[in-house]
C-alpha cells in the first residue's frame, strides 16, 4: 500500500521514485502542495484543476503519514505462503532505557516452516517464546531447537535458522554493552551461541516465562518483563562504573567505523591490551570487529532503502571502495548486496532498518 501511495506522488511531482528515494518524493509533494494553493488563478477550469490535484496530493501524504506512524505495529505479508507476520516495537520504561534498547513482539499466523538467515548487529537479545511452534538454529551442520527462554551472544558471522509452526516471541533488545548489568559471565563467552537464559538467570527466569505464558495482554506482559530487569539490575552495581565506561567508548565507536583503536586507548589513557579486554568482557567483540559490524550495519540499512548505487552505499559506510564493501557484506551476509536487496526476507527487512 505504501508504495503505492509513493507511486502516485512521483507521478504528480515527476520525480522518479527509483532515483530519488521516499524523502525527497515527499518532501517535493509538500513543495508542490505549498506551490497550487499560491498559483490558483481567477480562471474557474485552471482553480477547479489544481485544487483537486492538490487534494489528491494532501490525501496522499496523509496515507503515507499514518503508515509510517504505524510502523512500530507492522505487517509483512509474504503473498506466496499467504503469512502475516507482525512486528511492534516496544520503548522500555524510563527507568530501563540507558540498558535495554527495545523490546519488540512477534508473532506470524502461520504454521509453515520457512528457513532465514540471522546476520551480525553488535547486540545481543534475550527472547521469550511464548507459542506453539519452535525455532532451529545451525551450528557445525547441524540443526537445534532453541530453548523457550533464548539468549543470544554476539553473532559474528551468518546464522541460519529455520521456523517451525505459529510462533510469538517478546524479545529484549540490549545496547552493544548493557547486556553485561544484567548478568555476570563475561559476555565473549557467548559468541554465536544461543544458549538457555534460564540457566544463567535461574529459577526465577524461569518463573517468569511462566506467568507471561498464563496471562495475555501485550502491555501486561511487558510490564512484567521491565519489572524483572529492574530487580535484575541489582545483580552488576559492583561494575557499573567500568560497563558505563564502554559504553561510552562504544557510543564514541559507532560515529567513526575507522577509528584507530591507539587513538582510543591514549585518549582514554589505558593499554590498548586492556582496553580490547574490557571491551570484549562488556560487549563480547573486540573494538576493531564492533566497528565493522555496526559499519555493515549502516550499509544494510542504505542496502534496504534501495535509494543509492553501490558505489555510493560504500563510501557513504566509510569503506575504501565498493570492491571492499561488496567483500565484507559477504563475510556478514553470505550474499552479496544486490542479492540482499532482490530476496532479504520480512525479518531481515525489519531487522535492517533497526
Amino acid at each position: 500500500m505504501k508504495e503505492i501511495f509513493l507511486f502516485i506522488l512521483s507521478s504528480i511531482v515527476q520525480v522518479p521514485l527509483s532515483a530519488a528515494g521516499e524523502e525527497r518524493v515527499v518532501q517535493r509533494s509538500v513543495d508542490r502542495v505549498s506551490q497550487l494553493y499560491t498559483m490558483f488563478r481567477p480562471m474557474k477550469l485552471f482553480r477547479f484543476i489544481q485544487f483537486y490535484k492538490c487534494i489528491l496530493l494532501l490525501l496522499c501524504l496523509a496515507a503515507l503519514i499514518f503508515i509510517t506512524l504505524n510502523k512500530t505495529g507492522r505487517h509483512s505479508k509474504n503473498t506466496e505462503k499467504g503469512t502475516v507476520m507482525v512486528f511492534k516495537e516496544i520503548l522500555p520504561q524510563v527507568k530501563l532505557r540507558p540498558y535495554v534498547k527495545m523490546l519488540y513482539f512477534y508473532e506470524s499466523d502461520s504454521d509453515a516452516d520457512y528457513d532465514d538467515i540471522v546476520f551480525p548487529s553488535g547486540t545481543m537479545e534475550v527472547i521469550f517464546n511464548l507459542g506453539q511452534g519452535s525455532w532451529k538454529t545451525k551450528k557445525d551442520g547441524t540443526f537445534y531447537t532453541t530453548p523457550p527462554i533464548e539468549l543470544w551472544g554476539q553473532i559474528t558471522k551468518p546464522l541460519a535458522i529455520k521456523s517451525l509452526g505459529k510462533n510469538v516471541m517478546l524479545g529484549v533488545r540490549f545496547y552493544p554493552h548493557s547486556a553485561a548489568y544484567f548478568f555476570n559471565e563475561s559476555i565473549a563467552e557467548f559468541n554465536n551461541e544461543i544458549v538457555s537464559a534460564a540457566d544463567l538467570f535461574g529459577a526465577s527466569l524461569k518463573t517468569l516465562h511462566e506467568k507471561l505464558l498464563d496471562i495475555t495482554g501485550l502491555d501486561n506482559r511487558i510490564a512484567l518483563v521491565e519489572d524483572y530487569l529492574c530487580r535484575r539490575l541489582l545483580v552488576s552495581e559492583k561494575r557499573h562504573d567500568k560497563i558505563k565506561f564502554i559504553g561510552e567508548i562504544v557510543n564514541n565507536l559507532k560515529s567513526d567505523y575507522n577509528r584507530e583503536i591507539i587513538a582510543v586507548s591514549v585518549r582514554n589513557n589505558i593499554s590498548t591490551r586492556y582496553l580490547n579486554m574490557l571491551f570484549s568482557q562488556y560487549t563480547g567483540l573486540p573494538p576493531k570487529l564492533f566497528c565493522k559490524i555496526n559499519r555493515f550495519q549502516h550499509s544494510l540499512n542504505l542496502v534496504n532503502a534501495n535509494d543509492q548505487k553501490l558505489t555510493n552505499v560504500a563510501y557513504d559506510a566509510g569503506y575504501f571502495d565498493q570492491s571492499h564493501f561488496i567483500k565484507e557484506f559477504k563475510l556478514f551476509t553470505g550474499i552479496t548486496p544486490n542479492a540482499f536487496a532482490a530476496q532479504a526476507s520480512p525479518i531481515n527487512q525489519f531487522l535492517a532498518g533497526n
